[in-house]
């Protein structure tokens, strides 16, 4: 029979072994919360480092988008050299499927930096210039994939009246071009309507409506990619062209960005497009709208060195100056009323 002072060392023994395992797993424990907290703040560290990069490629996309404003289909042409001038040796530009935009078109003017700025000495006009790219039906948009790019026919017929209805003045951008060169003002609430890229429902909508209210609209057309599914035809140009209402510009040949091409890109996108333009509707073009919004100096050079005597380009703004006469701005319009624009 065990003696009393075993039994009480036994318990004793068995106690404290409870306990000194007690602290072995509290030590197990927060040696484990310690190297979590480790972790946890290295990847921290880390990631504070990967954070400001990708911030900054966001930005990079959201600048790329800005400066073409996501409403302007990627074209590629289908011949790889053509030869200045040799309009024979042409085929049509081919496009490719358009990006699809991250959101529509903006119910507000869209904000963006202006790359110029009037000098003290400068002639500036306070002249809007409207830019439309789709104007159809909006359940006929949807259908065919571009609604972001799309002002409802409605919405565009209710805007050109309120234009009629208060007063505004429609002209077109060689008017606009003129009269800074020349130092002129022109009409109270003058304003520009432009629908770019030359596609077939600018021919079935916007049009008739110009027609129905008697406001002068602008073209900006890619030559090459006419006749294409979705744009309109030479013959529906040349009718459109004959109304004193239309007025047609060059918007390069196969809709190529052109912010960073060579001479030999420049020929065939700007040159060949002026004389298919041209020569098919009896008159001279000096005014050239950028693709995507995109040029450089050495595009604006280029296009001086070739006659042309003002250029259109995708900043917002209203205000025209002769100081940034290779680069007027304008303004985007959506699915809402105009008003709504400070207009």
């Amino acid at each position: 029979m065990k003696s009393r002072e075993h039994v009480i060392f036994k318990r004793s023994y068995r106690k404290k072994k409870r306990q000194n395992g007690s602290q072995i797993r509290m030590l197990f424990f927060l040696t484990c919360l310690l190297f979590l907290f480790v972790i946890v703040e290295k990847f921290s560290f880390l990631k504070s480092l990967i954070k400001p990069i990708s911030i900054e490629k966001v930005f990079a996309v959201q600048e790329i988008k800005d400066s073409s404003f996501l409403l302007s289909p990627t074209l590629t042409p289908t011949p790889s050299v053509i030869p200045l001038f040799d309009t024979d040796s042409l085929t049509v530009a081919t496009p490719t499927p358009r990006p699809k935009a991250d959101q529509p078109l903006a119910e507000t003017p869209t904000k963006q930096v202006l790359l110029n700025s009037g000098s003290q000495r400068d002639f500036c006009l306070n002249v809007p210039m409207l830019l439309y790219h789709h104007v159809q039906p909006l359940a006929e948009a949807k259908e065919q994939g571009h609604a972001q790019l799309t002002v409802d026919s409605g919405i565009f017929d209710e805007q050109m009246q309120y234009l009629v209805s208060n007063g505004y003045n429609t002209i077109s951008s060689d008017q606009v071009v003129n009269a800074l060169l020349a130092h002129h003002q022109l009409p109270a609430k003058s304003i520009v309507v432009t629908l770019d890229d030359g596609y077939d429902d600018a021919y079935n909508y916007s049009f008739p409506i110009a027609k129905k209210y008697n406001v002068n609209l602008d073209w900006m057309v890619p030559s090459g990619l006419l006749g294409n599914p979705g744009y309109m035809t030479w013959d529906q140009l040349k009718e459109a062209a004959g109304n004193s209402l239309i007025h047609i510009y060059n918007h390069s040949w196969s809709h190529a960005a052109l912010g960073n091409v060579d001479t030999a890109k420049l020929d065939q996108e700007v040159m060949v497009s002026n004389q298919q333009l041209e020569s098919s509707l009896g008159k001279k073009i000096t005014l050239f709208t950028y693709p995507y919004g995109t040029f450089s100096e050495t595009t604006i050079a280029y296009l001086k060195e070739h006659g042309f005597i003002g250029g259109i380009s995708t900043i917002n703004g209203t205000q025209q100056c002769e100081s940034y006469i290779m680069t007027l701005h304008r303004t985007h319009i959506g699915n809402a009323p105009l008003s709504s624009y400070g207009f």
